[in-house]
Protein backbone atom coordinates (compact mmCIF):
# COMPACT_ATOMS: atom_id res chain seq x y z
CA UNK A 1 0.00 0.00 0.00
CA UNK A 2 2.65 2.30 1.05
CA UNK A 3 4.62 1.77 -2.27
CA UNK A 4 1.11 2.13 -4.10
CA UNK A 5 0.80 5.70 -2.38
CA UNK A 6 4.16 6.37 -2.96
CA UNK A 7 3.80 5.59 -6.94
CA UNK A 8 0.90 7.98 -7.09
CA UNK A 9 2.58 10.61 -5.30
CA UNK A 10 5.58 10.70 -7.59
CA UNK A 11 2.85 10.81 -10.49
CA UNK A 12 1.35 14.05 -9.38
CA UNK A 13 4.87 15.61 -8.28
CA UNK A 14 6.11 14.81 -12.16
CA UNK A 15 2.61 16.25 -13.38
CA UNK A 16 2.90 19.84 -10.99
CA UNK A 17 6.39 20.51 -12.48
CA UNK A 18 5.43 20.06 -16.11
CA UNK A 19 2.64 21.99 -15.99
CA UNK A 20 4.85 24.49 -14.45
CA UNK A 21 6.94 24.69 -17.00
CA UNK A 22 4.43 25.22 -19.68
CA UNK A 23 2.96 28.05 -17.48
CA UNK A 24 5.71 29.73 -17.09
CA UNK A 25 7.60 29.63 -20.96
CA UNK A 26 6.49 32.58 -22.55
CA UNK A 27 6.65 30.96 -25.73
CA UNK A 28 4.02 28.95 -25.37
CA UNK A 29 1.66 31.68 -23.76
CA UNK A 30 2.68 34.76 -26.56
CA UNK A 31 2.68 34.40 -30.53
CA UNK A 32 5.12 35.92 -33.34
CA UNK A 33 3.77 38.55 -35.47
CA UNK A 34 1.71 36.45 -38.35
CA UNK A 35 3.35 36.01 -42.02
CA UNK A 36 1.53 38.94 -43.27
CA UNK A 37 2.97 41.28 -40.83
CA UNK A 38 4.25 44.31 -41.97
CA UNK A 39 6.33 47.27 -40.93
CA UNK A 40 5.67 50.78 -42.52
CA UNK A 41 9.09 52.42 -43.73
CA UNK A 42 9.78 55.58 -41.70
CA UNK A 43 9.22 57.46 -44.04
CA UNK A 44 5.48 56.36 -44.38
CA UNK A 45 4.97 56.76 -41.28
CA UNK A 46 6.04 60.51 -40.67
CA UNK A 47 3.94 61.83 -43.69
CA UNK A 48 1.63 64.61 -42.47
CA UNK A 49 -1.38 63.66 -40.98
CA UNK A 50 -4.43 64.01 -43.29
CA UNK A 51 -6.51 67.04 -42.46
CA UNK A 52 -10.02 67.89 -43.55
CA UNK A 53 -10.37 71.95 -44.24
CA UNK A 54 -11.34 74.84 -41.89
CA UNK A 55 -14.62 76.59 -43.50
CA UNK A 56 -17.30 78.73 -42.13
CA UNK A 57 -19.10 75.66 -40.78
CA UNK A 58 -16.32 73.98 -39.78
CA UNK A 59 -13.18 73.83 -38.02
CA UNK A 60 -9.80 72.48 -39.31
CA UNK A 61 -9.35 68.67 -38.03
CA UNK A 62 -7.38 65.67 -38.20
CA UNK A 63 -8.97 61.74 -39.75
CA UNK A 64 -7.88 58.81 -37.92
CA UNK A 65 -4.67 57.64 -39.66
CA UNK A 66 -4.05 53.64 -40.53
CA UNK A 67 -0.51 54.07 -40.09
CA UNK A 68 -0.48 55.13 -36.19
CA UNK A 69 -2.62 51.71 -36.04
CA UNK A 70 -0.01 49.27 -37.67
CA UNK A 71 2.07 48.86 -34.87
CA UNK A 72 -0.76 47.50 -32.83
CA UNK A 73 -1.88 44.78 -35.63
CA UNK A 74 -1.06 41.66 -36.88
CA UNK A 75 -3.76 41.23 -39.43
CA UNK A 76 -6.89 42.41 -40.88
CA UNK A 77 -5.54 45.85 -42.51
CA UNK A 78 -4.28 47.20 -45.79
CA UNK A 79 -0.98 47.66 -44.38
CA UNK A 80 -0.61 44.11 -43.93
CA UNK A 81 0.69 41.44 -47.19
CA UNK A 82 -1.61 38.61 -48.23
CA UNK A 83 0.21 35.30 -47.34
CA UNK A 84 -0.49 34.35 -51.13
CA UNK A 85 1.37 36.77 -52.27
CA UNK A 86 5.61 36.75 -52.39
CA UNK A 87 7.13 39.40 -50.32
CA UNK A 88 7.97 41.61 -52.79
CA UNK A 89 4.24 42.02 -53.32
CA UNK A 90 4.24 43.80 -50.07
CA UNK A 91 2.67 47.39 -50.50
CA UNK A 92 4.71 50.34 -51.41
CA UNK A 93 6.31 52.06 -47.94
CA UNK A 94 6.25 48.58 -46.08
CA UNK A 95 8.68 45.49 -45.44
CA UNK A 96 7.57 42.21 -44.80
CA UNK A 97 8.90 41.65 -41.28
CA UNK A 98 6.85 38.73 -40.06
CA UNK A 99 7.44 36.81 -42.93
CA UNK A 100 11.27 36.87 -42.11
CA UNK A 101 10.63 35.55 -38.48
CA UNK A 102 8.92 32.49 -39.88
CA UNK A 103 11.22 32.00 -42.27
CA UNK A 104 14.02 31.98 -39.60
CA UNK A 105 12.65 28.39 -38.02
CA UNK A 106 12.95 30.03 -34.63
CA UNK A 107 13.62 27.73 -31.80
CA UNK A 108 10.82 28.70 -28.49
CA UNK A 109 13.36 30.21 -26.43
CA UNK A 110 14.23 32.54 -29.41
CA UNK A 111 10.51 33.10 -30.19
CA UNK A 112 10.11 34.15 -26.22
CA UNK A 113 13.46 36.90 -27.04
CA UNK A 114 11.76 38.46 -29.86
CA UNK A 115 8.31 38.61 -28.49
CA UNK A 116 9.94 41.06 -25.45
CA UNK A 117 11.87 42.33 -28.40
CA UNK A 118 8.72 43.33 -30.29
CA UNK A 119 6.95 44.74 -28.19
CA UNK A 120 9.42 47.34 -26.95
CA UNK A 121 9.42 48.18 -30.65
CA UNK A 122 6.19 48.51 -30.84
CA UNK A 123 6.07 50.65 -27.77
CA UNK A 124 8.76 53.05 -28.56
CA UNK A 125 6.83 53.62 -31.95
CA UNK A 126 3.39 54.63 -29.52
CA UNK A 127 5.57 56.86 -27.94
CA UNK A 128 6.95 58.70 -30.99
CA UNK A 129 4.20 58.85 -32.73
CA UNK A 130 1.99 60.45 -29.77
CA UNK A 131 4.98 62.97 -29.55
CA UNK A 132 4.56 63.85 -33.40
CA UNK A 133 0.87 63.73 -33.73
CA UNK A 134 0.57 66.15 -30.53
CA UNK A 135 2.85 68.95 -32.47
CA UNK A 136 0.45 68.79 -35.29
CA UNK A 137 -2.09 68.82 -33.05
CA UNK A 138 -1.09 72.19 -31.99
CA UNK A 139 -0.28 73.18 -35.43
CA UNK A 140 -4.36 72.61 -36.30
CA UNK A 141 -4.83 74.13 -32.98
CA UNK A 142 -3.27 77.60 -34.26
CA UNK A 143 -4.98 77.66 -37.67
CA UNK A 144 -8.45 77.32 -35.62
CA UNK A 145 -7.17 79.97 -33.37
CA UNK A 146 -6.62 82.22 -36.42
CA UNK A 147 -10.49 80.58 -37.72
CA UNK A 148 -11.76 81.59 -35.03
CA UNK A 149 -10.75 85.57 -35.41
CA UNK A 150 -12.00 85.62 -38.90
CA UNK A 151 -15.01 84.52 -38.13
CA UNK A 152 -15.43 87.06 -34.93
CA UNK A 153 -14.73 89.57 -37.76
CA UNK A 154 -17.41 88.55 -39.97
CA UNK A 155 -19.96 88.55 -37.21
CA UNK A 156 -18.75 92.10 -35.90
CA UNK A 157 -19.35 93.04 -40.22
CA UNK A 158 -15.96 93.95 -40.40
CA UNK A 159 -15.54 91.41 -43.42
CA UNK A 160 -17.87 90.07 -45.43
CA UNK A 161 -18.76 86.48 -46.21
CA UNK A 162 -16.45 86.64 -49.33
CA UNK A 163 -13.62 88.06 -47.61
CA UNK A 164 -13.83 85.28 -45.07
CA UNK A 165 -14.04 82.33 -47.24
CA UNK A 166 -10.79 83.82 -48.72
CA UNK A 167 -9.25 83.94 -45.20
CA UNK A 168 -9.70 80.59 -44.27
CA UNK A 169 -8.74 79.23 -47.93
CA UNK A 170 -5.19 80.91 -47.00
CA UNK A 171 -5.39 79.68 -43.27
CA UNK A 172 -5.69 76.24 -44.57
CA UNK A 173 -2.83 76.61 -47.30
CA UNK A 174 -0.63 78.02 -44.11
CA UNK A 175 -1.71 75.52 -42.13
CA UNK A 176 -1.11 72.54 -44.18
CA UNK A 177 2.34 74.41 -45.27
CA UNK A 178 3.63 74.28 -41.68
CA UNK A 179 2.53 70.24 -41.18
CA UNK A 180 4.66 69.28 -44.08
CA UNK A 181 7.51 71.76 -42.78
CA UNK A 182 7.30 70.38 -38.97
CA UNK A 183 10.48 70.16 -37.79
CA UNK A 184 8.70 67.62 -35.42
CA UNK A 185 8.65 64.75 -38.67
CA UNK A 186 12.58 64.65 -39.12
CA UNK A 187 12.55 63.93 -35.75
CA UNK A 188 10.07 60.95 -35.19
CA UNK A 189 11.93 59.72 -38.31
CA UNK A 190 15.17 59.17 -36.72
CA UNK A 191 14.00 58.44 -33.08
CA UNK A 192 11.68 55.39 -35.04
CA UNK A 193 14.99 54.69 -37.41
CA UNK A 194 16.32 53.81 -34.48
CA UNK A 195 13.31 51.93 -33.21
CA UNK A 196 13.67 49.84 -36.01
CA UNK A 197 17.53 49.06 -35.69
CA UNK A 198 17.24 48.21 -32.25
CA UNK A 199 15.20 46.06 -32.63
CA UNK A 200 17.02 43.91 -35.91
CA UNK A 201 20.08 44.13 -34.03
CA UNK A 202 18.43 42.28 -30.87
CA UNK A 203 17.18 39.69 -33.22
CA UNK A 204 20.58 39.46 -34.58
CA UNK A 205 22.50 38.67 -31.66
CA UNK A 206 20.54 35.54 -30.49
CA UNK A 207 20.48 34.07 -34.03
CA UNK A 208 22.59 30.70 -34.70
CA UNK A 209 25.47 31.09 -37.58
CA UNK A 210 22.79 28.74 -39.54
CA UNK A 211 20.32 31.64 -39.27
CA UNK A 212 22.47 34.55 -40.37
CA UNK A 213 22.70 34.44 -43.62
CA UNK A 214 19.02 34.51 -44.39
CA UNK A 215 18.80 37.41 -41.68
CA UNK A 216 21.60 39.21 -43.26
CA UNK A 217 20.23 38.84 -47.02
CA UNK A 218 16.81 40.16 -45.20
CA UNK A 219 18.80 43.12 -43.97
CA UNK A 220 20.39 43.83 -47.06
CA UNK A 221 17.26 44.27 -48.98
CA UNK A 222 15.07 46.15 -46.28
CA UNK A 223 16.92 47.66 -43.84
CA UNK A 224 20.80 48.05 -45.27
CA UNK A 225 20.99 50.67 -43.19
CA UNK A 226 20.75 48.86 -39.46
CA UNK A 227 22.98 46.01 -41.08
CA UNK A 228 25.63 45.01 -38.26
CA UNK A 229 28.12 42.69 -39.25
CA UNK A 230 29.20 41.62 -35.48
CA UNK A 231 26.97 39.49 -33.18
CA UNK A 232 25.92 42.55 -30.67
Amino acid sequence: MKKYLLSIFLLLLVLTINSCQRTTDPATTQDLPGTNYAIPATETQTQPVTVTDMSIDSPMAATSDERDKCMGESSGSNMMMNDRHPAKDVPSGFVPFGRLLHALNLTDRQKAHIVVFHKGFRDCNERIMHALRESEKEIIDHANRARHYVLQQLKEGKIDRQVAHQKLREINARTRQALHDNPARERARLALHDCFCNMLRQIRSILTEEQLPLFDTWMRQYAKHCLHTDRG
